[in-house]
């Protein structure tokens, strides 16, 4: 019995479900040889590789099956999610906003930048506190009535 692309995948995911991470990882990069196009096998093996805390084998995976259908809103979640694992900040900002263009819930993707740190290396956030010198002259000239 030959095994056709999707029941090859509806195999993966039974497996990926049940723990079965090797069978699922197996059966999606068998799919993915004879269709390197396939959207679904391109996900669920970035999926597994996010598992496995593996954020940066998963971008090229999740980024091509959004690439294949920029539609599906889950592939969208992953692709970003993965972008903050991988400490992409600023990749995944860009992604949030495209995210949104192509209508994407929104309460989604802003939990989503919730993840992503306000202080990051291209972007440093004001620092609003005063210089001690000037709190203490400040705390001198009140003590002594020199408002």
């Amino acid at each position: 019995m030959e095994l056709t692309i999707e029941k090859a995948l509806q195999l993966g995911v039974t497996a990926h479900k049940e723990g079965r991470f090797q069978e699922a990882e197996r059966l999606y990069r068998a799919i993915l040889q004879t269709k390197p196009e396939h959207p679904d096998a391109n996900y669920n093996l970035g999926l597994l590789a996010i598992n496995v805390n593996r954020p940066d084998a998963a971008l090229p995976l999740l980024k091509n099956a959004l690439h294949l259908n920029p539609k599906m809103e889950k592939f969208w979640i992953s692709y970003i999610d993965a972008l903050i694992k991988d400490k992409q900040y600023s990749n995944a900002k860009k992604a949030i906003k495209n995210a949104r263009k192509h209508g994407v819930n929104k309460k989604l993707l802003n939990s989503l930048k919730e993840q992503i740190p306000l202080k990051t290396e291209n972007h440093k956030i004001l620092d609003l506190s005063p210089p001690q010198e000037l709190v203490d002259s400040l705390l001198v000239h009140y003590q002594q009535g020199q408002l």
